[in-house]
């Protein structure tokens, strides 16, 4: 009886109340743990302090992607910075030296790159910029009668 009686305080701490942010700034509370829920105990609930959880607004592949043009930028950088002799290609396919001053022009723009790609949060930020694009993409679309007066009009079946 002793030992069941010992227990029991065990087992009455393991249940708890966790309180936890979801990315619309919601405030939930729940029995169950959550991977980014917070224990809520008498002193967190007198300093009724809520720390934000950081979220992600860029689906998994878009991250993955933008890490992966991160990699290849900084591979271009290293072999730019580490070559004796850099070559580029005509679009025609003619191979030709680059002067210093074009290899420091690809260097300046690899660069740039590499501060867009490898910033941090640089998936978040391109992918905002990605909506918003589409967004005023879609605002200066024709509606479908203004498609028609630009094409010309209906096409006439006589």
């Amino acid at each position: 009886m002793a030992i069941v009686l010992a227990l029991l305080p065990a087992t009455g701490s393991a249940v708890g109340v966790y309180r936890w942010v979801d990315a619309a700034g919601q405030v939930h509370y729940s029995d169950q743990p959550i991977a980014s829920a917070q224990r809520v105990n008498a002193a967190l609930l007198t300093s009724r302090e809520i720390k934000a959880v950081a979220t992600s607004s860029a689906p998994d592949h878009f991250h993955k992607r933008v890490r992966r043009q991160c990699d290849a930028v900084k591979d271009r950088i290293a072999t730019y910075e580490r070559a004796a002799v850099v070559y580029g290609q005509t679009a025609t396919g003619v191979t030709y030296r680059l002067s210093a001053e074009q290899r420091r022009d690809r260097l300046r723009d690899f660069r740039d790159q590499r501060d867009q790609y490898c910033s941090p949060r640089a998936a978040e930020r391109l992918w905002h910029k990605r909506v918003e694009q589409a967004k005023a993409m879609q605002a200066s679309a024709p509606t479908d009668a203004e498609a028609l007066r630009i094409r010309g009009g209906p096409i006439s079946r006589n």
